[in-house]
């Protein structure tokens, strides 16, 4: 029964995507809209995607992106405070959020496909018409302090911030997305405007339906409810190298149960060649149960819980980690044990089955990952945000097949140069200058 259900699961996701019919079209004031139309989809996802994320920010606006998109959910010109907001997208049975990344803002709602003229009247309202009251402005100071907070009481938190900085310096690269105790508390409304006139503009936005809905219907809406807004021309971003500090390891001393460690070295950017096949390369290396990285640390030797290797690629540059939670004071033994597992990658070919599963891995989730309407929205919004092609999900796939195992290990032998390794720690206490010099020693 389990088989069946399963092979029938299978083949109507496959129908979703024959199905899938993808529009794109750019209003006057150069404002882009995606259509993801699903026909037989149950519900349906407005999203507006904005180039606005924290790499947008000037030093003094640190956190700035983030707390604009806390604010834009506390009142608009038609709906006057954040409760009106909530009960009527409640009402409806939406789930509704808003994110914020390095390189872009989000703000999204998802409900039953009937929904789709609404939701888009309230995401419109939300990027259109915030009020930005002073009082809540203040208010939302306090509630971001404690959501700096939480993350500091999180050591998996803690250590990617370590590691960013690490890696990339104080630069909008390194620093975090949600900003510091301080620059939040200094935000004043003055700033908020200027940063929204700056950034939020018809050439940093991407408006995406997704699900089922009437393409026309939806596009004439859209038409006119952004329309007004203005032209403005995106900026490309600068590219972000390693940071000039000549600190390998970094470590923050901090109360925890294990230490939480943090490999990495620069990658390649969204748009290089080599992107597909590093990608492959890290789950071959920590993407399932049954990778290298999984198997030698975890199973054979106990020395973690969590183990995984992750290319990281942005729009103009990209990072490659490796990240593992482990008991204190085995931090030697850890780096010496993945710098062996690296060394073997930049020299011995990967087994066709080895390949295979990893590849197969990679497309299944990925496929997974595209089952409802709001991944379907993310995916597809995303991709145009970086200026990626509109690849359908079967061409994905193909991108991965292709990718052999002499590109495997032609792209392990040029990233893995030990000089351009980074660390990052959260711990009671390490040694970084010995840590350092085991990182950084060349590789055997």
């Amino acid at each position: 029964m389990c088989g069946v259900f399963s092979f029938l699961k299978a083949a109507i996701f496959l129908l979703q995507f024959t199905s899938m019919k993808i529009t794109h079209s750019t209003l006057t004031n150069g404002l882009r809209t995606i259509f993801v139309n699903v026909p037989d989809a149950p519900t349906v996802t407005v999203l507006t995607l904005i180039a606005a994320g924290s790499r947008r920010e000037k030093p003094e606006e640190h956190g700035l992106a983030h707390f604009l998109e806390h604010m834009c959910f506390k009142g608009t010109t038609t709906r006057a405070k954040a409760i009106d907001i909530a009960r009527e997208l409640e009402n409806l049975g939406a789930e509704n959020n808003a994110f914020t990344g390095k390189g872009y803002t989000g703000y999204y709602a998802k409900a039953a496909a009937k929904h789709a003229p609404k939701l888009l009247d309230v995401i419109a309202d939300l990027y259109l018409n915030p009020l930005f009251p002073e009082d809540e402005i203040e208010k939302e100071k306090g509630v971001i302090v404690e959501e700096i907070n939480m993350y500091d009481d999180m050591p998996k938190s803690v250590v990617d911030d370590v590691y960013n900085v690490t890696m990339f310096g104080d630069t909008p690269a390194g620093r975090t997305i949600i900003g510091t105790k301080e620059s939040v508390r200094s935000f004043t409304r003055d700033q908020i405007i200027t940063f929204r006139k700056r950034n939020y503009h018809a050439g940093s936005t991407i408006v995406v339906v997704s699900g089922a809905f009437d393409t026309a219907v939806m596009k004439k809406e859209i038409a006119k409810r952004f329309a007004s807004v203005p032209k403005g021309k995106l900026v490309k971003e600068p590219a972000f190298g390693l940071a000039a500090a000549n600190v390998a390891v970094a470590s923050k001393e901090k109360p925890s149960e294990q230490t939480h460690l943090i490999i990495g070295v620069p990658s390649v950017s969204l748009h290089a060649k080599d992107d597909a096949p590093l990608r492959v390369l890290a789950t071959i290396l920590g993407g399932g149960m049954s990778s290298r990285l999984f198997q030698r640390l975890r199973e054979e030797l106990g020395l973690c819980y969590y183990i995984y290797a992750n290319q990281d690629a942005h729009e103009t540059y990209g990072d490659f980690s490796i990240g593992a939670g482990i008991p204190h004071g085995k931090e030697a033994d850890v780096i010496r044990e993945v710098r062996a597992v690296l060394a073997d990658m930049k020299t011995t070919l990967v087994s066709e089955s080895e390949l295979s599963i990893a590849k197969n891995y990679m497309a299944g989730n990925f496929l997974m990952g595209l089952e409802a309407s709001d991944d379907l929205a993310f995916y597809f919004g995303l991709r145009a945000a970086h200026n990626l092609p509109a690849a359908l999900p079967a061409s994905r796939v193909r991108e991965l097949q292709l990718v052999t195992a002499p590109d495997v290990r032609r792209v392990a032998k040029k990233l893995f140069d030990s000089t351009k390794f980074r660390a990052a720690l959260v711990t009671p206490h390490a040694d970084q200058k010995a840590l350092a010099e085991l990182l950084t020693a060349p590789l055997q």
